[in-house]
Parts: structure tokens; sequence; C-alpha cells
């Protein structure tokens, strides 16, 4: 869970820039490209290095503005794999929650045996993302 400094239509805008997140860490993630639509549904290539370990995978981004985004694994690494955000509006700005149920061989050694490394690198860049939403204009 993170609380940011921002409205959370700004925190959802930022949030479905997926394209971006190669720029802004790149040592985690090589390619984040939208490919296509699946009804209303995002198609998403993704290429990543967590915990020293690469994975590809294609997701089906869903959304439920301003509140939720889930996300899919439909092939490749992870495959059943789910993250979802959900965004609250508190007092101060939105509250993000992220919770993830991951699937698959990788993803259980990446939860077993890197979990430690794993943890780090995803607080990394769910806190270094807000902070890039929040030095981008705040709350309104």
């Amino acid at each position: 869970m993170q609380d940011v400094k921002a409205p959370r239509e700004k925190v959802f805008h930022s949030l479905m820039q997926v394209e971006r997140l190669p720029q802004t860490f790149p040592e985690i993630f090589a390619k984040m490209e939208v490919v296509g639509m699946e009804g209303t549904s995002r198609v998403i290539l993704c290429d990543e290095l967590w915990a020293g370990r690469h994975f590809r995978y294609k997701m089906k981004e869903s959304v439920s503005p301003p509140d939720r985004i889930d996300r899919s694994i439909t092939e490749g690494n992870g495959k059943g794999s789910k993250t979802t955000f959900t965004l609250d509006q508190i007092p101060s700005g939105t509250r993000v929650s992220m919770t993830m149920d991951g699937k698959g061989l990788a993803v259980a050694l990446l939860a077993r045996l890197f979990r430690s490394k794993f943890e780090k690198e995803i607080s990394h860049v769910f806190d270094g993302y807000m902070k890039v939403v929040e030095s981008s204009g705040g709350a309104s």
C-alpha cells in the first residue's frame, strides 16, 4: 500500500503509461509495449529482469477508471499470474494497493529463492514511480 499526494485520476493515468517504465527503470524493464486490443483490454508485451532472472510474457490489461487496473499474464513466464491495482481517494490524495497472485514455476522460484531481492526491487519501483507521479504536479 502506498499513499500518493496526487489525485486518483492522475495516478490512474500514470499507471496506464506502461511504455514509460523502461525509461524510468531500465535496470528492470527492458520492454513494455502495447501491441493491440482484445475486446476492451489492452495487450502488452513485457520483457523484465527481476532478482537477476529474465521474464518475457504477454499480458492483458482490463481497467475500471479511476478505481482499478487488472493485469493477467496470458503467455510466457508466469502464465495465469494476476496483478490488481486499486486506487482509493483519501484526503491527502490517493491510496494505491497492489495485490499479486503469481503462477508458474518461474514465479514460484522467484518467490521462494529470491523473495527478499524481489521484494526490494518491487518496492523500489512502486515507491519510485509514485514519487514521479507526485513530483509531476501533486494534488489539485
